[in-house]
């Protein structure tokens, strides 16, 4: 079993966990009227579309294809002038749903909830991580406890993946700007356990694909 994430706004495709092969998939926007998600099931509009006035930005699928994540853009924007988004789950195929989070601005990079992108599923499906717009230099990342809609920081920097196996299942390899004591910067890949402890570094380069999806025992 695995779960195909895309992402429209990196452009990229992560695998994780759900059905190979190929299997016509349903993409259906919540919170929108259910008559109008039934015709959207019918054209299975994908990543970027716009049904009922949302864009999806990104969708991640949980282990037997019956729960999805979504990252939206809704109309409007938030009192900071951002755009208006939402991190939303639907259940049992899409019959039910539940906002996870929505925008909270905030002047303090670390707590600012605007912006998300870049979703991941942990491997026990119990937590969502994304990112939100931060620094100049470097974004911040949160996770969300799905049975609580607990939103806790994480670290700054981007995620390059979760690990899905092995020693490390369930930390996440980040990618970090950080700077030398003589001056310059670099850019390297890092291990983190969810609570945002540095567990050391994975690479001395930025290339996720040499240590993604998981890391050797």
């Amino acid at each position: 079993m695995r779960v195909s994430v895309v992402s429209v706004r990196h452009n990229t495709s992560i695998v994780t966990y759900g059905q190979a092969g190929g299997q016509p998939q349903t993409y259906v926007v919540p919170n929108i009227d259910f008559l109008l998600a039934q015709v959207a099931a019918q054209t299975q509009p994908t990543l970027g579309d716009t049904v009922a006035n949302n864009t999806i930005d990104q969708l991640v699928s949980a282990p037997g294809g019956t729960t999805n994540y979504y990252i939206l853009t809704l109309p409007g924007q938030d009192s900071e002038g951002n755009s208006n988004m939402e991190i939303q789950a639907t259940y049992d195929k899409n019959s039910s749903y539940d906002v996870l989070l929505k925008n909270q601005p905030s002047n303090d990079p670390s707590q600012n909830l605007s912006g998300f992108s870049n979703l991941f599923l942990s491997p026990d499906n119990k937590t969502l991580y994304f990112e939100t717009e931060a620094w100049a230099t470097s974004k911040a990342i949160h996770s969300i406890d799905i049975a609580t809609k607990k939103v806790s920081y994480v670290a700054p920097g981007e995620i390059a993946c979760v690990v899905l196996a092995g020693e490390f299942q369930g930390n996440l390899i980040v990618q970090q700007h950080r700077y030398f004591v003589q001056g310059g910067s670099y850019d390297n890949l890092w291990l983190f356990d969810p609570t945002g402890k540095e567990l050391g570094i994975v690479s001395e380069d930025t290339d996720a694909s040499k240590v993604c999806p998981t890391l050797p025992n």
